[in-house]
């Protein structure tokens, strides 16, 4: 839905004009304040999970490669207390 929403964006001079700003554009033009503060909040929700996610990644790695790289292998329960310090 998003990409047909997308496609037909092409057509509007605003988003043509700044193509990086397309999904404000079309909120705020077609839904006004209220569709562009729910516009915003998607990205903002979507960024933090994304970040949340990078998080997640990063202390998954240190849990496997760098604290269990050792001679002594740990158990999955202690690789989850390892993982939850370090994120």
């Amino acid at each position: 839905m998003l990409m047909l929403v997308g496609i037909a964006a092409t057509a509007v001079p605003a988003v043509a004009a700044n193509p990086q700003a397309a999904w404000f554009t079309i909120m705020s033009s077609y839904g006004g304040t209220w569709l562009l503060g729910l516009g915003i909040t998607i990205v903002f929700a979507a960024s933090m999970g994304h970040v949340d996610g990078s998080v997640q990644v990063c202390g998954l790695q240190i849990a496997n490669d760098l604290v269990n790289s050792g001679r002594r292998q740990l158990s999955d329960s202690q690789l989850m207390r390892v993982r939850e310090e370090a994120a």
